[in-house]
């Protein structure tokens, strides 16, 4: 997925670019590039899991771990099986479930063991079983594969651990374009920055390199940066309405960053005259 930015185009567009860069008193390619990390901040904020809070990523973890449980199943989850069985072989699927209803642990367990169930923990089946709108698993979608315990559990860590990747491939487009802090008024008046994007999205970049990048390219009077992520997901972790929203509301903080940073100035040149 890409997004770019630039100055070039009509020339009333080309023109306004470069009035402002002059108000601000910085080069094109630098404002250009603040506009397009911009849009990388608004693009991970708006893709899933949504926003930038902790608990939101941990909701989002819990989805995951149920998503897993509905693809492969353990022994323990006897309606799991049950429906695994169903796909492999409907009569024994009803002598199990009969026995298991009974308390017949012992018989279901036989009847379990005389059915060749799929039971290798293959990631691409997961993958293939991601199929509604936003890239989730059904939840009445009938279970692939028989594991054991341990073996499900691991791969729900796995799963989870890979929650933030979409949103880490945009943390690395906008790094790679300078700091991604925001200023903060303290209690007490005094002013600092903290990171925008949560410690688990920075983590998951720092584990995984080239989830995403950014390129300048700028001449005398025309400069374009392109920001874009190279995680396969992405595109259905942001919707289509969602990289609309994004849009928008990076276009309105660049402005709103803009105005302010001239109105300091104009300040700045009132106190000096004074």
């Amino acid at each position: 997925m890409k997004f770019t930015i630039k100055s070039s185009g009509f020339k009333v567009i080309r023109t306004r670019w470069e009035r402002m860069a002059q108000r601000l008193n910085r080069e094109l390619p630098s404002l250009v590039m603040q506009a397009a990390r911009t849009c990388a901040i608004n693009m991970g904020y708006h893709t899933q899991p949504y926003g930038f809070s902790e608990v939101t990523a941990n909701q989002f973890k819990l989805a995951v771990a149920a998503e897993v449980a509905r693809v492969f199943t353990t022994r323990q989850q006897a309606s799991g099986v049950y429906l695994l069985m169903r796909r492999v072989d409907p009569v024994k699927a009803e002598q199990y479930w009969a026995a298991h209803k009974k308390g017949s642990h012992r018989r279901a367990l036989d009847i379990l063991n005389s059915v060749a169930l799929p039971n290798q923990p293959d990631i691409s089946v997961l993958k293939a079983a991601r199929v509604s709108k936003n890239a989730h698993v059904p939840k009445r979608y009938t279970p692939r594969v028989l594991l054991t315990a341990p073996q499900q559990r691991a791969l729900i860590k796995q799963q989870q651990d890979l929650v933030g990747l979409a949103k880490a491939g945009w943390y690395q487009a906008a790094r790679s374009l300078g700091r991604v802090r925001s200023g903060v008024v303290r209690a007490d008046g005094s002013r600092t920055s903290e990171e925008i994007f949560p410690n688990y999205i920075r983590r998951v970049a720092r584990q995984h390199a080239g989830l995403g990048s950014s390129r300048l390219t700028h001449q005398r009077n025309h400069a374009r940066c392109t920001v874009s992520t190279n995680v396969r997901h992405a595109n259905n972790a942001l919707s289509s309405v969602n990289r609309a929203k994004a849009q928008d509301s990076a276009n309105e903080a660049f402005r709103k960053a803009c105005r302010d940073s001239i109105s300091a100035i104009i300040r700045s040149r009132a106190r000096m005259a004074a």
